[in-house]
């Protein structure tokens, strides 16, 4: 279908009660019980103004008077498109309802950066004809990147600030005891530390903090003390597909 509404920026992980007013070009929408949308019911797919895909879910599904449906009680930015979320959608953009009938198509990880030419059209015809249209794509192993963490901090250690965040994980993280897996072979992370827009710092790290020097502060930013905020972003480095998501935040250096 096609959203009839726009989609505004959002963030993950909170509900949201705005309407979006969607039409299908076929098929209906059920509205689904609050624990059935936690546990993943009624996701779809919108295509975001940066050009990706956001992942929503939806909770209430009603059929207005001219056909179009009217959903509420989103939750947006699933499934690792927080970026998605932040861009938005305009109306008229795509929606996809993700059931049963959208499957993912196996590939081996060796196939990332490969390109394909995708065909789709009718069941009954041949690739060969004018109903099928083809797409060339690029595998870019998105499923396997690890998410954006999240929390990230930042407070004061006598002259070093320690930055710190939380990790998430794609696989097992639905428990509430303990940290979550894994879920790669070791854990890395890329630390970046921003002065304005300009980063003025690059750095790994194996565990889910970094002590930022009182001696790096000063040569980074000519000061010892950087302001009341410090902004720097984070990702999970995986041994497979590289870099995943990155988080970043401008968060209040706590004494």
């Amino acid at each position: 279908g096609r959203l009839k509404t726009a989609l505004p920026p959002a963030g993950s992980g909170r509900r949201i009660w705005r309407e979006l007013d969607v039409t299908l070009h076929f098929g209906t929408l059920v509205s689904k019980p609050e624990e059935d949308v936690f546990a993943g019911a009624n996701a779809f797919a919108v295509k975001a103004d940066d050009g990706g895909w956001e992942i929503c879910q939806f909770e209430n599904a009603e059929l207005l008077e001219g056909g179009d449906w009217r959903l509420t009680g989103l939750l947006r930015g699933q499934a690792g498109s927080e970026p998605q979320a932040l861009a938005g959608a305009g109306v008229d953009a795509r929606f996809v309802l993700l059931n049963t009938a959208v499957t993912q198509v196996e590939f081996s990880v060796n196939a990332r950066g490969l390109v394909f030419d995708w065909q789709a059209g009718p069941e009954n015809d041949l690739p060969d004809t004018e109903t099928f249209t083809t797409q060339t794509l690029s595998m870019s192993a998105r499923g396997l990147l690890p998410l954006s963490p999240v929390h990230l901090r930042a407070a004061w250690e006598g002259g070093d600030i320690r930055l710190s965040w939380i990790r998430r994980t794609r696989e097992g993280g639905d428990s509430w005891e303990g940290e979550v897996p894994l879920s790669e072979y070791d854990e890395r992370y890329r630390v970046t530390i921003y002065d304005g827009e300009s980063s003025v710092r690059t750095v790994e790290t194996t565990t889910s903090d970094y002590p930022y020097a009182a001696a790096d502060i000063l040569a980074d930013f000519g000061s010892s003390d950087p302001g009341v905020t410090i902004t720097f972003a984070v990702a999970q480095i995986s041994d497979a597909v590289g870099e995943g998501m990155e988080a970043s935040a401008s968060p209040v250096i706590a004494h």
